[in-house]
């Protein structure tokens, strides 16, 4: 078809618009675009709990709300008063003498008819007491500013269960976010990249295919469009010869490798292909062994316990252990780069990679059947889809395996309190961390937060929390307080308990994306504590 007629000829236009949940979604229903059509399922199936229909909750759940969480609920025996409007974009004048769970939920649900959601005006210490089983019908629990009992009974709960659970608090510009995962098993955590070329360790097929081509013999045309792949394999091959089977190591053979490969090029031929093999070369000099990560997973006791109730996450890494133990290498993700050839050769070289990654996968189920026959596990549980997924990601694996709450309390790191306080480049955080011990300790002796009195009550608040404060410190960390720990405790009174709204907007979100995170298992969630100082606009991820 010449111009005159591409630009003349009438096109069929169909109507066949995406349907409304698809266009709503579109944004994160994408491929490879936040947490596609699974990540979605899971987010559309799952149910929350939040205590305390705060400012930070209420932000929290918007996040929750917009991309089509299942359900949610809110819990919260108090009325809505003349401070919570003017801090909670959520709440309107109306709602003051109302119930703030359910003022809450009301005007979150206008945000998408499609979520469900539930206020229920309910103290949770009755709720605890008279209805623990309550709190595990939820996919997680949030909470917000809660009494350090209420927390640490909630966190026993959700420990024993299995249920995930996220502690926010807030004082002025400081707040911080607790993750409790007993333990979060992650298939597809979004690398940057999948690339594995097998450069040094080429398969079969690859083989042949970079065998066919004589580098010598072709026409400076097909030279200029030979893969930059077939490139480094050819002159890695001339290199190990050479080298005892040795790969380049420092940055003279480096060069040397470069220097040798770039003699290749023929004159007058404008060749990005070779441009390409040598920005790419690093990726010859890696060797294919197993990543580190994954090589300890084979070592984690889950593993060297596997049960018949053992997740299946844990039956794939079995099977995976075995196919490594078989080839010295991961199954094949099946992706290939962009890189300069003619289109032929591309889909040729895709083609191989991606049989490649099917033998692979259809290799690692057969494993994995042989493994969980001797457990009498059905092999229905795992779905081609999953299987696939988990061959594609394996160099990626990531398993969390958190701490409870209540083992700060009862077993604190101290260890490593005293080393964060100890380095400047942490202190800060670890500071902020402390002063929120003493003021847990202070809300627990006082039943209310530390300046949150009236303006002659300040200077007797800051005198208690410092005699608070010595006792933390040398319990913690052994020593006298710092002035880092003082100042910050100081601004953490001076914050009152307060729940600014851009200190809610702020957590609100990043509670939220973990949130997400865990309820689709996908990308890797903070493991334990974010410290945030709006101050210095700095957040920095603890584990304790």
């Amino acid at each position: 078809m010449d111009l005159e007629q591409i630009t003349s000829a009438e096109f069929k236009v169909t109507d066949q618009r995406p349907d409304h949940k698809t266009r709503r979604y579109d944004r994160q229903l994408r491929i490879s675009r936040l947490w596609a059509a699974a990540g979605q399922s899971a987010l559309e199936n799952a149910r929350v709990l939040v205590i305390n229909g705060s400012a930070t909750s209420s932000a929290t759940l918007k996040n929750l709300v917009l991309p089509g969480i299942g359900h949610f609920t809110v819990m919260d025996d108090q009325l809505v008063t003349d401070a919570d409007i003017g801090n909670n974009f959520f709440l309107e004048p109306e709602s003051v003498g109302k119930p703030r769970a359910t003022e809450t939920v009301r005007l979150l649900l206008e945000m998408n008819d499609s979520v469900q959601g539930e206020g229920l005006v309910k103290n949770p210490y009755h709720v605890l007491e008279t209805q623990p089983d309550f709190f595990t019908n939820f996919s997680a629990v949030i909470l917000h500013n809660t009494e350090t009992d209420l927390t640490l009974k909630l966190s026993d709960l959700a420990w024993s269960n299995h249920l995930p659970l996220f502690s926010m608090k807030t004082s002025g510009f400081y707040a911080s976010l607790r993750v409790q995962l007993p333990e979060q098993t992650i298939i597809d955590t979004h690398p940057d990249a999948i690339v594995d070329l097998r450069l040094n360790k080429p398969f079969e097929q690859l083989k042949k295919f970079v065998q066919s081509t004589d580098l010598n013999k072709v026409s400076d045309n097909d030279h200029a469009h030979i893969p930059y792949i077939v490139v480094l394999i050819k002159q890695l091959d001339e290199w190990k010869k050479s080298h005892d089977g040795a790969l380049p190591k420092n940055i003279t053979e480096k060069r040397e490798f470069k220097k040798v490969m770039d003699s290749h090029r023929r004159k007058g031929v404008d060749e990005q292909n070779f441009d390409e093999a040598q920005s790419q070369a690093y990726r010859a000099f890696q060797s294919n062994d197993i990543p580190h990560q994954v090589a300890e997973l084979y070592q984690d006791d889950s593993l060297k316990n596997l049960s018949k109730d053992s997740s299946p996450f844990w039956f794939l890494v079995a099977s995976l252990k075995v196919f490594s133990d078989r080839h010295g290498v991961l199954p094949h993700p099946g992706t290939l780069p962009d890189l300069h050839t003619d289109t032929q050769t591309y889909v040729h070289l895709q083609t191989i990679y991606k049989n490649k990654a099917r033998e692979d996968v259809e290799e690692l189920k057969s494993i994995l059947i042989g493994i969980i026959d001797k457990f009498s596990v059905s092999i229905n549980i795992f779905s081609d889809d999953l299987i696939g997924a988990f061959a594609k990601h394996s160099a990626f694996l990531k398993v969390i395996k958190g701490s409870s709450i209540g083992d700060e309390y009862t077993s604190p790191r101290r260890d490593v309190i005293s080393s964060g306080i100890s380095d400047e480049f942490t202190e800060s955080a670890y500071a902020i961390y402390v002063a929120f011990i003493i003021s847990d300790a202070f809300s627990e002796k006082y039943k209310r937060q530390p300046g949150d009195c009236k303006l002659e009550d300040f200077e007797n608040d800051v005198m208690r929390v410092n005699s608070e404060l010595e006792k933390v410190t040398k319990d913690l960390c052994g020593k006298e307080p710092s002035k880092v720990i003082s100042d910050s405790l100081l601004e953490l009174v001076r914050g009152g308990g307060s729940d600014l709204p851009n200190t809610a907007a702020f957590l609100g979100g990043l509670a939220s994306q973990e949130i997400i995170k865990v309820i689709t298992n996908q990308y890797i969630p903070i493991d334990n504590y974010c410290i945030i100082d709006l101050i210095k606009s700095t957040t920095s991820v603890l584990k304790m």
